[in-house]
């Protein structure tokens, strides 16, 4: 096995990718269109959409799935006039929130990029509903870098600040996830991710959990067409102690 100076520094067992001359003939244990390495929030989402799209996805993840996303606060930052922003009451609009972020952000994030985000923010709130996710619109209306665990949206960035009133109108745009976990700020993620996978596992996405990826294959024109994998068989003793 060789590998690679970068992974060998991070003490990770990843070999230099395998260059094949003819994919199609190689004999590939499972294919599909689109492989999703870590099925973490972007990742179930990444699956989602392509599977919405008629895709066929197969994801890994060395545990079990969900990592800081399901384990954290659960809070996701949307706005500009979103669903639940509106049935709490909270006016905001994409222009709003992009004077704002504008500030914020500065010349790091690209305006395209910025008015991309704040535009299809409200499109990516309903979907997340569409799909299961639990959010709530009972609101904190005062800063707070966390809410109170019985509120669910509240404004977690520096909008109310009077400097920055005077640019953008302010809105609460942190959305948190409709769960509990006893009197914990933690693993609540879970209120958005566990829906959002159990709807990919619903379009036929086929996951393999305990599952580690340990090279990439690639074709003579550097496009990469696949993934070696090491996976701890289901139920195994070696799966018990890992979990």
């Amino acid at each position: 096995m060789t590998v690679s100076p970068l992974a060998a520094g991070l003490n990770l067992a990843v070999e230099d990718p395998l260059v094949l001359d003819d994919p199609d003939a190689h004999p590939w244990s499972e294919t599909a269109d689109l492989v999703v390495v870590g099925l973490g929030g972007a990742g179930v989402a990444a699956a989602l959409e392509a599977l919405e799209r008629g895709v066929s996805v197969i994801a890994i993840d060395r545990y079990e799935g969900g990592g800081s996303t399901a384990a954290n606060g659960g809070v996701f930052y949307a706005g500009g006039g979103t669903a639940i922003q509106k049935e709490a009451g909270e006016e905001d609009t994409p222009e709003e929130m992009y004077k704002y972020l504008k500030v914020e952000a500065g010349e790091v994030v690209a305006d395209a990029t910025l008015r991309r985000f704040v535009e299809e923010s409200p499109a990516t709130i309903d979907w997340i509903v569409k799909h299961g996710g639990k959010l709530n619109a009972k609101v904190w209306r005062k800063k707070a870098s966390y809410p109170p665990l019985d509120y669910f949206l509240y404004h977690p960035d520096n909008s109310l600040v009077a400097s920055y009133r005077k640019i953008a109108r302010p809105a609460a745009r942190g959305h948190r996830a409709y769960t509990r976990n006893g009197k914990k700020a933690w693993g609540l993620g879970v209120g958005i991710y566990d829906p959002l996978r159990q709807s990919a596992l619903r379009l036929g996405l086929a996951f393999h959990p305990l599952t580690e990826a340990r090279q990439l294959v690639m074709d003579r024109n550097g496009r990469v067409v696949g993934i070696k994998v090491l996976s701890i068989p289901a139920g195994s003793a070696a799966a018990a102690r890992f979990t």
